[in-house]
């Protein structure tokens, strides 16, 4: 079981609606710490670096990942009218991306404060340094050129080559640097203690671009006010967030997030309403159950109903997070996302979102109830716990918080033909017994904390609270749980290797059996 989005994918920054770039937090650091504080280059009026990119492909967009830098040594970085790459630096360089699955080079570069627009010299060396990377590596792989100034500017630039492979091929005008294709990149995404999207040089609207304060005039119709002001307000307007899972908890947030202002949602759940899950489905009605809706359909109901955004708009996928199929599951579209969040009780569909995170540097924000009842009493166990995390290469994985374990996601996946009280519609009518608990007032107090928890992890609202927050429904107490990755960690190994990550994925049979069922 396993399998990449690189088998199934073949998207480039020139064929998808957006193209981003995203790093981590601790790489955008280290690039600041060679290109402005390094005393060897300060004297250099541009400085550069070598890095390098994986692809990361979903159904609209392309994001390249800066997965590692490639520190400059002494002599690399030349400067004599131009900035020169040395031809021993780039080497270096294309022999770690030779190394790793569909790997591929970023050309970066300083500008002066404000000055993040390539020239036409600046775009000239990159083709031809890249040209050339990409006849030895393969023209497959992602390749680009970028500028960054010290104030926080970036541009980037992708470039696709066909190169020749045979002889006839060589000197024809179609497989030459000159015929590249390219794209620039319309937001910068950065992933650490907290979440930036970052504007570029590109114009764009909605989810593709990263809007500031003055962006906000073409917004003002949001009727919203909150004390986070109008910057604030628009870096929610210019978020894409999946829900997964809309049950108890998606169910709520579908419709409150769109009144937070986001730019659009991205809703993942195969399930049905029905009379069994009615009683936890925010927004449903008898006559939804009655018809066997789809839950999807019923939270985008809800979702544009709320919506505060005039430019908000819903995605319905009614698909599963675990399948392979690529006509019945819903990577690609989670891959498009700014952010996620987990509302799925499902292990192995959790794992998978822990997986993604890291590979992919997308944060997702899970959350949950455990009300610990015993069976015939009628409070809340000494252990019930309302449970929210923010996973991501700098905070934690739910595998090393304890949610699932290798184990529990290995036996949500193995084959069940058994019905049961949440099996997803194809069971019509359940005895009162046999229905799932419904507990709205916890998945209210969830679903708020784990909207909190994105308005820190966007906004810096609080102090930052670290990995996971539990609120216990018998104590009346909060307290945090403070967990890191712990040693040897899985998802430590594949921070930023993008399509390349082998997904824990299968075939769904809960899904399969409703859509033999005919619902």
């Amino acid at each position: 079981m396993g399998m990449s989005i690189q088998d199934e994918q073949t998207a480039t920054p020139a064929t998808v609606d957006e193209f981003h770039v995203a790093l981590t937090k601790a790489t955008r650091e280290t690039i600041r710490s060679l290109l402005f504080e390094n005393d060897r280059f300060r004297s250099m009026p541009e400085r550069g670096l070598i890095a390098v990119l994986r692809p990361s492909s979903g159904q609209n967009r392309v994001t390249y990942l800066i997965e590692e830098v490639v520190p400059p040594e002494q002599g690399d970085i030349q400067f004599d009218g131009g900035l020169d790459f040395g031809r021993e630096y780039s080497r270096r360089a294309r022999e770690l991306a030779q190394a790793r699955d569909e790997a591929g080079l970023l050309y970066l570069h300083t500008h002066l404060p404000g000055g993040n627009t390539p020239s036409a010299k600046d775009t000239e060396v990159a083709r031809d340094s890249l040209f050339r990377d990409a006849r030895k590596l393969g023209d497959d792989r992602p390749f680009a050129m970028g500028i960054v100034t010290e104030d926080g500017g970036w541009s980037i630039m992708s470039f696709e080559f066909d190169t020749p492979s045979v002889a006839e091929e060589v000197g024809d005008g179609g497989y030459s640097e000159y015929a590249a294709r390219t794209r620039r990149a319309s937001a910068v995404r950065i992933f650490g203690d907290r979440f930036q999207k970052i504007p570029t040089d590109v114009e764009a609207t909605g989810a593709a671009a990263a809007l500031t304060d003055a962006d906000m005039e073409i917004h003002d119709s949001i009727d919203v006010e909150n004390f986070w002001g109008s910057a604030g307000q628009a870096r929610l307007s210019a978020l894409r967030v999946g829900i997964v899972g809309l049950g108890g908890g998606g169910s709520i947030l579908a419709p409150t997030l769109a009144r937070l202002g986001v730019a659009e949602e991205v809703l993942v759940d195969f399930d049905l309403v029905d009379h069994a899950n009615l009683n936890r489905a925010m927004g449903a009605t008898t006559v939804d159950a009655d018809v066997h809706r789809p839950k999807v359909q019923v939270a985008a109901r809800t979702a544009r109903a709320a919506a505060t955004n005039p430019g908000f708009t819903v995605r319905e996928v009614q698909a599963s997070v675990s399948e392979d199929h690529p006509d019945y599951g819903a990577i690609l579209d989670l891959l498009d996302c700014d952010i996620i969040f987990d509302a799925t009780d499902a292990d192995n569909a959790t794992r998978v979102l822990d997986e993604i995170s890291h590979a992919h540097l997308i944060p997702v924000i899970g959350g949950g109830t455990d009300t610990n009842v015993e069976p015939g009493e009628q409070t809340f166990g000494e252990r019930a716990a309302i449970s929210t995390i923010v996973v991501g290469p700098e905070h934690t994985c739910q595998r090393c918080a304890g949610t699932y374990d290798d184990e529990s996601a290995r036996q949500a996946m193995e084959r069940n033909d058994q019905g049961g009280p949440d099996n997803y519609g194809v069971d019509d009518v359940l005895e009162d017994d046999d229905r799932v608990i419904s507990m709205m007032p916890t998945n209210l107090v969830a679903t708020g904390l784990m909207q909190l928890r994105l308005l820190d992890l966007v906004l810096g609202l609080s102090g930052g609270i670290p990995a996971e927050m539990r609120f216990n429904p018998l104590t009346w107490e909060m307290r945090p749980k403070l967990i890191s990755h712990n040693e040897g960690c899985v998802h430590q190994e594949i921070i930023g290797i993008g399509d390349t990550v082998n997904l824990n994925l299968g075939t769904d049979w809960t899904y399969k059996r409703l859509r033999e069922a005919g619902n």
